[in-house]
């Protein structure tokens, strides 16, 4: 019995939406564009925040994905500059600035 119906229904849609795409055009037309969005889920819809252009997503997690498998050398020269740089305070008796 449900199968049945739902045949039915399935059947009805060409029809549902040529008339609802008259309307688009009809004296109605807002009601028809509500019911238009809300049947693909874009009624009440927003952009999410901040950046949505993929491009910039993209390079953006490049960035992060690059920065992440580097992170251990960027460490490992960090330590060893102030390591020379102990060094050379201790040889000349001068503390050098942070750098």
């Amino acid at each position: 019995m449900w199968g049945e119906l739902s045949h039915k229904l399935k059947a009805l849609v060409p029809r549902a939406l040529q008339v609802l795409e008259a309307e688009l055009d009809g004296e109605d037309r807002l009601s028809a564009a509500i019911h238009t969005l809300k049947a693909v889920n874009l009624y009440g819809w927003s952009s999410p925040p901040g950046e949505t252009r993929v491009e910039v997503l993209a390079a953006h997690q490049a960035l992060a994905d690059f920065d992440r498998a580097h992170a251990a050398e960027d460490m490992e020269a960090a330590i060893s500059a102030r390591a020379q740089r102990r060094a050379l305070e201790r040889l000349t008796g001068n503390i050098l600035f942070d750098q």
